[in-house]
């Protein structure tokens, strides 16, 4: 799993480097890039929600609670990564 952030450029040159103008081809490409942030994604609503069940307890709360903040964290990173991608993928088609 990717945990930094991505960037247009990143997006374009994956696009690029299919070396095909074939709309199909691009959005397998743009699929298999965005990919690693779904996951993001998923990981990080499932580590907000253990967090939040660990917490429930007294004592488990001093583990929770920073495992359900950085969940938060990573799902809106994916989220952002996300629409980084989808934006840069319209723009790349509009051309």
């Amino acid at each position: 799993m990717r945990l930094t952030d991505t960037t247009p450029q990143e997006v374009v040159l994956a696009l690029r480097s299919t070396g095909a103008s074939d709309e199909d081809v691009l959005y397998a490409a743009k699929t298999e890039f965005s990919q690693p942030f779904r996951s993001q994604r998923v990981v990080g609503a499932c580590l907000g929600l253990l967090g939040l069940l660990i917490s429930l307890t007294g004592i488990g709360a001093l583990l929770g609670v920073p495992m359900m903040v950085s969940g938060v964290l990573m799902w809106r990173k994916g989220g952002r990564n996300l629409t980084v991608v989808e934006t840069t993928f319209a723009d790349y088609r509009a051309r």
